[in-house]
């Protein structure tokens, strides 16, 4: 197997058009397995094609974000399948999330009616046998106010099973003990965002590029936290991201950490959510002390906008 060092040195600039084609199959699983991946796309300002760091050779940054797309939609669908799965997973904060994030891909009138069949103490079955049809808003306001009961039943009773302690420091209220999707912030306190996903001109080479996650400007050496339990996938560093840090989560998720100054985890560690991971810092591509946090689903990254609880633009 190839070393990580070796890895590293793939990630030299190659000649123009530098993309992923530039390298053989063996080289890009060494990549790969190293937990190394092209974190930015960049394209030339006159064609609009990419140069580096694509999905796919010669897409334009339109085709890129229309992917992306596709895929966060994808992983807000399978968001209704994990409701009907563990129900029982879910606290009121956790249920509105999985709102939001439909209500945000325009989602939430179509399974209105599936979410609906989780509040059987409050819609009827009137309502539910009749033709009269409940708006998104008013679903949402019954489901969450089943979603608070629920909650207030599960912490009141001592023989639900409850998630195992959390034991680690530095570690973060604001994260569910034992949650196991990515959703909220990896850092306290909603820290400002510096620069949202989506296309932008990179602030270090000028040129159209792909951001496929979110910037929180935040000193050196601040916490970062895992928003869900997990097993770490990959520690690296490049030029690039900096030090990394990539986290493996239940259902196919995956968190992204870049630019960070020490990283306090190690590959195939298991981590709990809300434990500290990391502290951020200024490494790698970078113009200013920031973190550089991504989400992707099956592999693929999608808009990590909504499961930060964030409002979308």
């Amino acid at each position: 197997m190839m070393s990580g060092a070796y890895a590293a040195s793939l990630l030299q600039p190659t000649l123009f058009p530098k993309t992923a084609d530039d390298l053989t199959f063996t080289q890009n699983v060494a990549l790969q397995s190293a937990g190394y991946e092209p974190w930015e796309s960049i394209y030339d300002p006159e064609t609009g094609r990419c140069i580096s760091g694509c999905l796919y050779p010669g897409i334009t940054l339109a085709d890129e974000l229309r992917i992306n797309q596709q895929n966060t939609t994808v992983a807000a669908q399978q968001l209704i399948q994990y409701v009907q799965n563990y129900p029982e997973r879910l606290n009121s904060d956790q249920f509105n999330h999985i709102l939001n994030i439909l209500r945000n891909q325009a989602l939430l009138d179509e399974y209105a009616d599936v979410l609906a069949q989780y509040v059987p103490q409050i819609v009827s079955e009137e309502n539910q046998n009749n033709n009269n049809q409940n708006t998104a808003n008013e679903y949402l306001e019954i489901i969450s106010d089943y979603a608070a009961n629920l909650a207030e039943q599960q912490n009141g009773n001592a023989n639900y099973p409850q998630p195992p302690r959390r034991e680690c420091w530095p570690n973060s209220q604001e994260i569910p003990i034992g949650q196991d999707l990515p959703f909220g912030e990896p850092l306290k306190n909603k820290p400002r965002i510096s620069s949202s996903y989506g296309g932008r001109i990179h602030p270090v080479t000028g040129q159209p590029s792909g951001h496929n996650g979110i910037d929180f400007s935040v000193p050196v050496g601040t916490d970062v936290f895992s928003p869900a339990s997990g097993k770490v996938a990959a520690v690296w560093q490049d030029d690039t991201c900096g030090k990394g840090l990539r986290i493996k989560h239940s259902n196919n998720y995956e968190t992204v950490y870049c630019h960070l100054s020490r990283v306090l985890v190690e590959q195939n560690e298991n981590v709990q959510a809300g434990c500290g991971v990391a502290k951020s810092g200024n490494t790698g591509r970078s113009t200013g002390a920031h973190l550089h946090y991504a989400i992707k689903f099956n592999g693929n990254y999608i808009n990590p906008t909504s499961w930060l609880g964030r409002n979308q633009d």
